[in-house]
């Protein structure tokens, strides 16, 4: 509810509300497939002055979690899934330097550190690669 806050443009009936845009950006660009509720869940009054209201029911619990790919800590570690290219650097535009065979386990070496690249949704890690 950062824009637009209470305003009845936030209603998820409303043609093209903020918070769709806000997890379809997240679709299709930070790799997670976030639980969205359907309209028939959500309990909001519109008030005589246009505003929402929640006083009815304020918190909902979803049948599945989203899993974070951004957050693990240092030390955390993984296994490769799939073939891999890493960067040398946490930014988009850098090289791509070491491919990564499925199977490889690396571990996490430092806590994340955010790309410098507000349009990229994700974060790097420096991964210390055993072998």
């Amino acid at each position: 509810m950062d824009y637009n806050g209470l305003s009845k443009r936030n209603h998820p009936n409303e043609k093209d509300p903020y918070q769709v845009k806000v997890y379809d950006l997240i679709k299709e660009n930070a790799y997670v497939k976030p639980y969205v509720l359907k309209n028939d869940d959500v309990s909001i009054i519109i008030q005589s002055n246009n505003l929402l209201s929640f006083k009815e029911k304020m918190q909902y619990w979803t049948p599945t979690r989203t899993k974070s790919t951004q957050l693990y800590p240092k030390g955390t570690e993984l296994t490769v899934s799939k073939d891999k290219t890493f960067r040398n650097a946490p930014t988009t535009s850098s090289t791509k330097n070491q491919t990564f065979k499925k199977g490889q386990t690396y571990t996490i070496f430092e806590n994340s550190i955010e790309y410098n690249n507000p349009a990229n949704l994700s974060n790097g890690y420096k991964v210390q690669v055993s072998g």
